[in-house]
């Protein structure tokens, strides 16, 4: 496992996530995603609904890349470009963390 591997595996990750939960091509599948699970009502004595886990994950880039780095990590894992299982315990996070910094950084 290299540094290069790690990488390549939060690039993959932060791609995933910036084209689901902004780019134009994912829209219709944001849209599905509201419609399908709608917002709660408000709770008593706030004001407005509230929006479901689903619908947050899939409109926050952030919340998504975690979940696109858990993919691309174990896509690499089953390609051989990372070793052992264990080592997937310690590059899912390493790769969420660095698409947490590069999403900061560029939006």
């Amino acid at each position: 496992m290299t540094f290069l591997a790690l990488f390549v595996i939060a690039l993959a990750g932060y791609r995933v996530a910036l084209a689901v939960s902004m780019d134009q091509v994912a829209a219709p599948f944001r849209t599905w995603t509201v419609r399908r699970w709608p917002a709660r009502p408000p709770a008593p004595g706030t004001r407005g609904e509230r929006p479901r886990l689903i619908q947050t994950l899939v409109h926050c880039p952030r919340c998504l890349s975690v979940w696109t780095c858990a993919g691309c990590t174990v896509f690499a894992w089953a390609t051989g470009l990372i070793g052992p299982w264990p080592w997937m315990l310690l590059v899912w996070p390493a790769a969420a963390g660095l698409d947490v910094l590069a999403i900061r950084w560029v939006t």
